[in-house]
């Protein structure tokens, strides 16, 4: 089974793996756990702390809240698999086991799926233009200029979305980021799902820039060609944590497109299972 395991580790690693100019491995945030075969290729992801007001609920998310990557209070999350003889008793085990370990997570297939297979399509994409009153947004000045479009999906063909509008696409690479093994250039991957995704983004929104994440190409012994892990959709949302950090606090803006889901109950934990919370040390089953 594979699992996400989120750790509370020593102060100085944590602020180690937030650091971008440190390198912190699995193996240094969670070397010994019994029983978890762990995935050195996965770069540990520090998740941030939801922080309320000071008269806020701490255990309430439905408030504002800002987000702390403090040493103090950021966990880290790495993955790794556990056999499923064993599942049930290394989930409820290792919190014992470990006071570090603060949540054990399924780590499942993430993919893309057609909402009406087979159906034909009901228009084009010049309907869906004039629906949306495309030329009356642009009149407004909303043509998506000065935007950034981060596309989760299986990677943009670039070229081909540019040949399809009829108009040049502007995609910037050097905030583009791929998971461990997968190969390619960003904007210039095989025609697919997120290659549509980036085309019907840019239907109204033309002057927009692209950044390619394509977590859906990840491959698995076994898996299709298409799949990815949970744990790289979660990867990839630090590395935008990051780009987000790095604009000017004034105009701060980031639109992240995630056209794809968890569609197989075979890659969840089975029914009765509880997973670890940092909080409440449970949570329902899924």
């Amino acid at each position: 089974m594979r699992i996400l395991i989120q750790l509370r580790p020593s102060p100085d690693l944590v602020a180690a793996v937030v650091d971008p100019g440190q390198t912190a491995t699995t193996a240094d945030v969670a070397d010994g756990l019994p029983g978890v075969e762990l995935d050195p290729a996965f770069t540990p992801v520090a998740v941030p702390r939801p922080v309320p007001a000071a008269d806020g609920d701490p255990l309430s998310l439905s408030q504002p809240l800002d987000f702390s990557l403090a040493a103090e209070d950021a966990s880290v999350l790495v993955r790794g698999t556990i056999s499923d003889d064993e599942l049930t008793a290394r989930v409820a085990l290792l919190p014992a086991l470990r006071p570090d370990v603060v949540g054990v997570f399924a780590d499942p297939v993430i993919e893309s799926t057609p909402v009406c297979g087979g159906d034909p399509p009901s228009g084009d994409w010049h309907d869906v233009e004039r629906l949306l009153n495309v030329p009356g947004l642009h009149a407004e000045g909303l043509d998506g200029d000065g935007v950034t479009v981060a596309v989760l999906d299986t990677g943009i063909n670039a070229a081909h979305t540019a040949r399809q509008l009829g108009r040049g696409v502007t995609l910037d690479a050097e905030r583009c980021w791929s998971p461990s093994g997968v190969s390619g250039r960003p904007g210039e991957f095989e025609v697919d799902h997120g290659t549509m995704c980036a085309f019907d983004a840019l239907i109204a929104a033309p002057q927009a820039t692209l950044i390619d994440l394509p977590v859906l190409l990840s491959t698995r012994p076994g898996g299709s060609a298409l799949d990815g892990l949970l744990s790289d959709a979660v990867a990839a949302f630090a590395h935008l944590r990051t780009v987000l950090d790095a604009q000017p606090a004034e105009s701060r803006a980031l639109v992240v497109n995630n056209s794809w889901g968890s569609f197989s109950p075979s890659g969840t934990f089975p029914w009765g299972i509880r997973a670890t919370t940092p909080t409440t040390r449970r949570t329902r089953s899924t």
